[in-house]
């Protein structure tokens, strides 16, 4: 069995691979758009930004975008 240090350390040595196989996942990027959504329009709401939907959705694509851009860098 292995010991809380040796599965942080073998987290910590994959976490990358496994990051990059995740974020190229179109699954995990149509989930990431789906759950970005709400959170963008809330803080469009508190900005006081107000756009079409097609806009809002775009916006999220961009964001999943850097986002996932973030995470394999």
């Amino acid at each position: 069995m292995l010991s809380q240090k040796s599965i942080q350390a073998l987290a910590d040595s994959i976490t990358d691979s496994v990051c990059q196989k995740v974020c190229q996942s179109p699954e995990f990027f149509d989930f990431l758009v789906d759950n970005l959504q709400g959170s963008v329009d809330e803080v469009l709401e508190e900005e006081g930004v107000t756009l079409d939907p097609e806009l809002g959705l775009e916006l999220s694509v961009f964001i999943a975008e850097r986002i996932t851009l973030r995470a394999i860098n």
